[in-house]
């Protein structure tokens, strides 16, 4: 289920929304900030995790259960390796406001 344009718009702007996952890669590639919402194929993801060590973040889209791995090797100092996939294991966590 695809989010409303108008709810994306009210969190994200145009240049966090992207067609498919490997549009985010490359965006966070060019060592941009992270952002706390993305939208991706038109589902809103809302930041759920990241590890201390700078490896690994999670972004969770609550109504479709779909969760977007960003995983590199440092991310305090290099986002050139930087991977993103969508998995399907869903990580809702009930103390986090998701945007969708």
């Amino acid at each position: 289920m695809k989010t409303p344009k108008k709810k994306i718009n009210k969190y994200v702007s145009d240049k966090l929304q992207f067609v498919c996952y490997s549009d985010f890669q490359d965006y966070l590639r060019k060592g941009k900030a992270i952002p706390d919402y993305v939208a991706i194929n038109g589902l809103l993801f809302t930041i759920e995790e990241y590890d201390m060590a700078g490896k690994q973040m999670t972004y969770f889209n609550k109504g479709s259960g779909l969760t977007v791995l960003v995983e590199n090797s440092d991310r305090y100092n290099r986002f050139d390796d930087t991977e993103v996939s969508l998995q399907d294991f869903g990580c809702y966590r009930n103390d986090i406001n998701y945007a969708d």
